[in-house]
């Protein structure tokens, strides 16, 4: 009998990703290896994927209404909300797009349509790159 412990759950998903990846053509949206290791089982990672990317595109939704409602505090604490689950998922694209938009505000400078569809499009790819699994 084989356990079902973090290396198997790593080695099949690592097998899946390039398996996956050549017919998507696509650059892998998060670190999946990483991603696993930070929820500590390969059962809470499975489990979590839908709720962190629902919760992004959620708090996605805040953010661009706060951008036009020029309040700029809770685009700031949703950016970082958005920010601290990039950082669990190891998607480093939706966390550039974060610390650019954070540092927008923290300088008063304006957050632009092509700053939010920059994050939208980076959360977007996390959810594609998802579905594989």
């Amino acid at each position: 009998d084989q356990m079902f412990g973090f290396e198997t759950f790593t080695q099949n998903y690592t097998e899946l990703l390039e398996e996956n990846l050549e017919s998507l053509d696509l650059d892998a949206a998060f670190d999946l290896n990483i991603y696993a290791k930070n929820q500590g089982s390969p059962e809470a990672a499975a489990y979590m994927l839908d709720v962190y990317i629902g919760e992004m595109k959620s708090l996605n939704e805040v953010l661009s209404k706060s951008i036009k409602e020029q309040n700029s505090k809770k685009a700031k604490t949703v950016s970082k909300e958005i920010q601290r689950i990039a950082t669990i998922m190891a998607a480093i694209d939706v966390k550039d797009a974060c610390q650019i938009i954070i540092g927008k505000i923290n300088t008063n400078k304006k957050v632009t349509i092509k700053d939010l569809k920059s994050l939208s499009d980076a959360i977007e790819l996390v959810a594609e790159f998802a579905e594989v699994f």
